[in-house]
């Protein structure tokens, strides 16, 4: 399963993760025990699960760029619940959103046709946004 979609990222099909999503397309998970476990590797993330902090509330956020479900500033809300950590977060170049009521931190990854990130979208906070990944896989598909 891990070598098609690396296969299938390399062949430019859009993907688009969240939370558990962008875990499984880093390069390694480590669970409670320490143990890590290798992943995808489209995009440069290693997690670790950590029972200490919960990561949870609703965000507002703007898209860095042009992407699968919104255009570069488009903004839509969302919400966070997580337990893993990520050892190095994002840096403004390479993140797909910034966290718009949390002073534009940045969230996530875009790396080729991948967009991951922790928070998970309210398709209905803005219609369009289903037709949109659909449109875009299309165009995709259309180009291979």
């Amino acid at each position: 399963m891990l070598e098609s979609v690396r296969k299938a990222i390399a062949d430019g099909v859009p993907v688009y993760a969240e939370c558990g999503g962008l875990m499984y397309l880093g390069r390694s998970l480590s669970d409670l025990d320490g143990q890590q476990f290798p992943m995808v590797g489209a995009i440069p993330v290693v997690s670790s699960m950590d029972g200490r902090r919960l990561h949870l509330g609703y965000r507002e956020v703007a898209a860095c760029g042009d992407g699968p479900l919104l255009r570069s500033g488009e903004q839509v809300r969302g919400h966070e619940f997580h337990w893993s950590v990520l050892q190095e977060p994002p840096d403004a170049s390479s993140a797909a959103y910034q966290v718009v009521n949390q002073d534009g931190r940045p969230e996530g990854f875009r790396v080729g046709s991948v967009w991951a990130s922790y928070i998970h979208v309210h398709l209905g906070s803005r219609p369009g946004l289903a037709q949109r990944f659909v449109d875009t896989c299309a165009a995709a598909r259309s180009r291979r």
